[in-house]
C-alpha cells in the first residue's frame, strides 16, 4: 500500500510536470544568432561537451535570420538556412528572440505603412533587424553602411525573409 502511493506521486510528478527541453517551442519558427554562430552537420558532443559534427558554415553577421525546423533537445535546434535551403545544427544557447530579416528582392521602402510616401529602395539581400510588424508591412531597421547609423523604414512583408505572414508583434 505504502509503495503503490509512492509510485503514484513519482508518475503523477512525472506528467505533470513541464517539459525539461524546450520542445514546446513551436516549429517552424525564426531565430536569430547573437554572435558568430557555427553551422554544424551534427548536434552530438564527446564527453567534454565538445561538439562532434563538422562546421559547415559560420556566420559572422549578427542576428542573420534562421528557420528553426526542429528542436533536438535544450542546447541544439535544426534549422535552415533561409538563403540556400541548407540544413544544419545551431547551438541554441547562441540564438536570439530578435527578429532579423533579409529583403527578398529589390523593394521599395515606405515612411508609413498609411501614407506609402516611398523614402527609399532597399537592394537584394539587405540585412535589418523588424522592430514590429502588422498584417502587411514590419518596420525594417537596417544599418546605413556610408555613416554606420540606422535608418527604419516600413517594407511589406512579403518581401522579406526572416518573417510569416502570418505573425504580428
Amino acid at each position: 500500500m505504502k509503495y503503490s502511493f509512492i509510485i503514484f506521486v513519482l508518475i503523477s510528478v512525472l506528467f505533470n510536470s513541464p517539459p525539461l527541453f524546450a520542445e514546446d517551442y513551436p516549429t517552424p519558427r525564426f531565430v536569430t544568432n547573437k554572435n558568430e554562430i557555427n553551422c554544424r552537420s551534427g548536434y552530438m558532443v564527446d564527453e567534454q561537451g565538445t561538439p562532434l559534427g563538422s562546421i559547415k558554415y559560420t556566420y559572422l553577421k549578427k542576428y542573420y535570420p534562421f528557420e528553426v525546423t526542429k528542436n533536438i533537445n535544450d542546447q541544439w535546434v535544426e534549422a535552415k538556412d533561409p538563403l540556400t535551403d541548407e540544413i544544419c545544427f545551431l547551438y541554441r544557447p547562441i540564438l536570439s528572440g530578435v527578429r532579423g530579416a533579409i529583403t527578398r528582392e529589390e523593394v521599395l521602402a515606405y515612411n508609413n505603412p498609411r501614407e506609402k510616401k516611398v523614402i527609399a529602395k532597399l537592394a537584394k539581400h539587405v540585412h535589418g533587424i523588424i522592430k514590429k510588424a502588422d498584417s502587411v508591412y514590419a518596420l525594417f531597421e537596417v544599418e546605413v553602411e556610408d555613416d554606420g547609423k540606422t535608418r527604419k523604414f516600413y517594407v511589406p512583408k512579403d518581401k522579406l525573409i526572416g518573417i510569416y505572414q502570418h505573425e504580428m508583434f
